[in-house]
């Protein structure tokens, strides 16, 4: 984690060992390379779906199960998003947890919703078997018809 530099043992008790610095890689990467810019060693090749100077961040269709310590192999955890009910057929998760997204949440449609992008919003249905798998479509319920003037259908 600093430049490297010849060590000397000599003058005798008051040598230099310029001992190298294992770099901050958190355990996802073998090695790492100084980066004079940012005065410190910048991970190589992140494992285990991590990415980052540090290997401190999960790659974009991976989310950080919060519950691990960081340098856990299990860290990061696939998006698993529902490609039928993701915007754009994107499979990128939220990373961070903010005060409209949980964090893992995929980028749902319009009218779908859930952890996955898997449901409809209540008031419509047939995410998976209705007319259009992927598209939902709006209940239309006589709510003179139904219990407590609900439009929530299956």
């Amino acid at each position: 984690d600093r430049l490297w530099r010849p060590g000397s043992y000599l003058p005798f008790d008051q040598g230099t060992a310029n001992e190298c610095i294992k770099c901050e890689c958190n355990d996802h990467a073998l090695s790492c390379s100084y980066n004079a810019t940012y005065g410190r060693g910048i991970c190589e090749s992140c494992l285990h779906n991590t990415r980052g100077y540090h290997c401190e961040l999960c790659t974009l269709t991976y989310y950080p199960n919060v519950s691990l310590p960081l340098n856990d192999v299990n860290i990061c955890v696939e998006c698993d998003c529902d490609m039928l009910g993701v915007s754009n057929n994107s499979m990128v998760c939220a990373q961070t947890e903010s005060s409209t997204e949980t964090i893992g949440q995929c980028l749902c449609k319009t009218l779908i919703t859930g952890r996955r992008c898997d449901l409809c919003i209540p008031g419509y249905y047939g995410f998976q078997n209705g007319p259009t798998p992927g598209n939902c479509t709006a209940c239309n319920c006589n709510l003179d018809g139904t219990l407590g003037q609900n439009n929530t259908c299956n």
